[in-house]
């Protein structure tokens, strides 16, 4: 379980007052964000609950309240940023799909709700990562007077602009992003050791943690890897639809 550690505090007044616009690019990626966030949320109320249901499940009470906080922190962020109109149409089949998913896997045992996280975790870790390298080319292009990238995949801005101020840099925005990113890889590593501890075998090898021996092969491995590149394609979709509706 990750170590309680103090808050960062975000000025997203700051962000809606000083570093509007967003370009069509970025204001895709945090719709994105918004909908991926809500879904969190409700995966692990979605757990809460299977984890009374399920008493092999109980153990996952504290580690799960504790992701929650967080993750009401990154979704209650992304709230203030976005207007309504910004926000994805779609944003409640995000909460049913992120409560069904939760509540299902806890059920299901702390095996498969940790290979479920770790799954969801490490998608959204390099989510997180395409966006802050985005945001960086993009404040350093403001900075040099350049045209900032217009894309995740483009990221060489060479060109003067020829309306300067009509770019602002996101230095508020990106200390968020990076915020996030930190907190969703502590949950990723936080369900690898866990599965570890279980005797399962992770489904993402790298992990700052120690490494345990694992004991398990058989089909109920086998279920938990497909359990994992589930949720780790299910996240991919979802955020690719929630870009566009």
């Amino acid at each position: 379980m990750g170590q309680q550690k103090k808050e960062e505090s975000f000025d997203f007044e700051r962000i809606n007052r000083e570093e509007r616009p967003f370009s069509d690019c970025l204001l895709r990626e945090l719709r994105s964000d918004h909908a991926g966030e809500m879904g969190a949320v409700w995966i692990y109320r979605g757990g809460l609950i299977g984890s009374y249901l399920n008493p092999f499940s109980r153990g996952l009470r504290d580690e799960i309240l504790t992701h929650l906080e967080s993750e009401e922190v990154h979704l209650n962020g992304f709230a203030s940023i976005l207007t309504l109109k910004e926000k994805s149409l779609l944003t409640p089949l995000w909460l049913i799909m992120g409560f069904g998913l939760g509540l299902i896997s806890s059920l299901l045992g702390p095996a498969v709700f940790n290979v479920m996280v770790e799954g969801v975790e490490t998608y959204v870790d390099e989510h997180y990562e395409g966006q802050i390298q985005y945001v960086l080319a993009y404040n350093e292009a403001c900075q040099k007077g350049l045209s900032p990238p217009t894309s995740l995949d483009d990221l060489s801005s060479t060109s003067p602009t020829p309306s300067p101020s009509a770019h602002k840099p996101h230095p508020e925005l990106l200390r968020f992003l990076r915020k996030c990113q930190a907190d969703e890889v502590e949950h990723r590593d936080d369900a690898h050791h866990n599965l570890l501890h279980l005797k399962y075998t992770p489904i993402n090898p790298v992990s700052p943690k120690p490494p345990l021996k694992s004991t398990s092969s058989g089909p109920v491995q086998l279920f938990l890897n497909a359990w994992g590149w589930l949720s780790d394609f299910g996240s991919r979709c979802a955020v690719s639809i929630a870009k566009r509706i």
